[in-house]
């Protein structure tokens, strides 16, 4: 029976108690991230039914935008001899050859967009904040895409036999990490901290053998 105290208590303390936040936001982050991850590729498995068409509109819209602004991006900030054909931006390499990114729909942040707003929808917080809080997550994520797309093009210059590493590895790190950054400062600065409760001691959850 005591055990079985202490296992509440401690349960108790671990989802209200201040002290514990940081673990707790880390533990609701993770849990999201996963949820999101596996229904997004049941969604798009089904073809983003009842959207698909809407979807397709959206991922071939949002591909030519993405082309657009990345190659500004490598025209006017990256030292790189290369031109446009189609959807591909084609680089010269060292080797005197050209490699090229092609920017597809599959290339766009949706899917990253949908982590992020399933993170942040249901995490605690005020919505006075969210509301402007993450639009600028959403707006960070895309640009955070025209570096990747950016990047591999750059990439292609001077590593292009690792063009897979950088684009498998590398960029989608990059990613997540940002996701995970913004995700921090909204954890650290803008949602309402826990609230702790009287009498709840790590004293009173843990030394009880001479009770």
């Amino acid at each position: 029976a005591m055990n079985c105290i202490k296992i509440r208590k401690s349960l108790r303390s671990f989802v209200s108690d201040i002290r514990f936040r940081p673990l707790r936001d880390l533990v609701l982050w993770v849990l999201l991230l996963i949820f999101t991850h596996y229904f997004y590729l049941w969604w798009s498995g089904i073809n983003f039914y009842p959207i698909h068409r809407q979807m397709t509109n959206f991922f071939d819209w949002n591909a030519k935008i993405l082309l657009r602004h990345s190659a500004w991006v490598v025209e006017n900030l990256l030292p790189l001899n290369f031109y446009l054909e189609g959807n591909e931006i084609r680089v010269l390499t060292y080797r005197g050859d050209y490699g090229y990114v092609a920017v597809i729909p599959g290339c766009t942040s949706l899917k990253q967009w949908v982590h992020w707003l399933f993170i942040m929808l249901p995490f605690p917080g005020t919505w006075k904040h969210k509301l402007w809080y993450i639009p600028a997550g959403l707006l960070i994520i895309y640009l955070t895409n025209i570096v990747r797309i950016s990047g591999l093009a750059f990439s292609l210059k001077y590593w292009p036999e690792h063009f897979d590493f950088f684009h498998d590895y590398v960029f989608k790190t990059m990613f997540y990490f940002i996701i995970f950054l913004i995700s921090l400062v909204w954890m650290e600065y803008f949602r309402k901290p826990g609230i702790r409760i009287p009498g709840d001691d790590v004293a009173d959850i843990v030394d009880c053998h001479s009770k």
